[in-house]
């Protein structure tokens, strides 16, 4: 079985009538057409979040950087060890 959340809305009567009639639109019913724009919405603000979009210029640079990063020594060593007891990633 699927587990559900709940969200409550208010919204004004011009904001319910534009909600209704867009979902109208696109034939869905009101509480769908706002779970998919919610959620269509809400992944393009994480990936504009989590993306780095870089021009010519910075993007070569940037690389230049990684392919010309210092040799490991011990502490960095130690820090990655510390850093995969410590961290999960999900």
């Amino acid at each position: 079985m699927k587990a559900y959340g709940r969200i409550n809305l208010r919204l004004t009567a011009d904001e319910k009538k534009v909600v209704e009639k867009a979902a109208a639109i696109v034939g869905k019913n009101v509480n769908r057409y706002i779970v998919d724009e919610i959620s269509r919405k809400s992944r393009d603000i994480i990936a504009k979040h989590e993306t780095m979009r870089l021009g010519r210029k910075d993007s070569e640079r940037f690389m230049a950087h990684l392919l010309s990063a210092p040799p490991f020594n011990d502490k960095l060593e130690k820090a990655l060890r510390l850093h995969d007891k410590t961290v999960t990633v999900k």
